[in-house]
């Protein structure tokens, strides 16, 4: 290989050429440098904990979880769990834990040190209470922001569907009154072919046909006829006054007396001078 071989560089000023290397896999040198760097003060310190295989074991017997090994597999070491099975390795992690604990707080317990917070024990927080009071506004603020958008969308939601409903119910009203405006004209149409002798004219339901409405009524009462002689009834005021052929020749209320006088100057002949009895004879 390239490497066994050294690389060489060819270049304009000659080659070279690396060294092989070679590894040594110094086991004894290690392990010494290792002791003279593993920690020796008191555990207390460092509270490490070794937990043997035959602990773990003990401690998936005694729990009884259905994740641990079966009575049939007691004898199996932690080690042979299958790496690659992710369930099983959690559950090998929980219980090296849980026998670490155990080991652990008697150890405790012989130095001295609590390991239980006592019931009147307060701890300082990290943060502040203004910054805390902050926080609070904040989340408040946007649960506020997001239990209104919720009610606009939900009264978005009932208005829409409310003018569908009030849509229908104006197109039902609709068509209950032109049903009901064709069962009347039918009704009408049918009445009005009916003969009499069959009971044309006396039948039950007071419905007018447009014949009858159309059938003239009875004259006013005389204040009414006066009133419409002073004031008009409402009709035609176009040309009111205008002759028609039969005011033209209607002569009922001309007065011969009251039209055979004319004006003062012509009844005297001229400018208010004497009539000539005789005309021609004006001298």
């Amino acid at each position: 290989s390239r490497r066994e071989q050294g690389l060489q560089l060819r270049g304009s000023l000659g080659s070279i050429s690396l060294p092989k290397k070679n590894y040594t896999n110094n086991v004894d040198g290690m392990k010494e440098k290792l002791g003279e760097l593993a920690f020796r003060g008191p555990w207390l310190e460092q509270l490490d904990i070794t937990v043997p295989t035959s602990v773990i074991r003990t401690v998936a017997e005694t729990s009884g979880d259905e994740a641990g090994p079966s009575s049939g597999e007691t004898a199996k070491a932690s080690d042979e769990v299958d790496v690659d099975d992710d369930f099983k390795r959690e559950a090998c992690f929980y219980r090296q834990a849980q026998a670490a604990v155990l080991e652990a707080l008697p150890r405790l317990e012989a130095l001295g040190v609590r390991v239980q917070r006592p019931e009147d024990y307060f701890a300082e927080m990290v943060k502040s209470d203004d910054h805390m009071r902050r926080i609070r506004q904040q989340l408040l603020s946007e649960q506020r922001t997001m239990e209104q958008r919720e009610k606009a969308k939900k009264l978005r939601e009932m208005k829409k569907f409310g003018k569908k409903v009030q849509q229908n119910v104006l197109q039902q009203r609709q068509q209950e009154k032109k049903k009901a405006l064709d069962a009347v004209k039918q009704f009408r149409r049918d009445r009005s072919k009916r003969p009499d002798f069959l009971g044309g004219g006396d039948d039950d339901f007071p419905i007018a046909t447009q014949a009858e409405k159309e059938r003239p009524r009875g004259k006013p009462n005389k204040k009414r006829q006066v009133k419409e002689t002073k004031y008009g009834f409402g009709g035609k005021k176009r040309h009111a006054k205008s002759n028609t052929a039969e005011s033209a020749a209607d002569t009922s209320k001309f007065s011969l007396r009251h039209n055979s006088k004319l004006p003062a100057g012509i009844r005297k002949g001229g400018k208010g001078g004497k009539t000539n009895a005789r005309p021609g004879k004006a001298r």
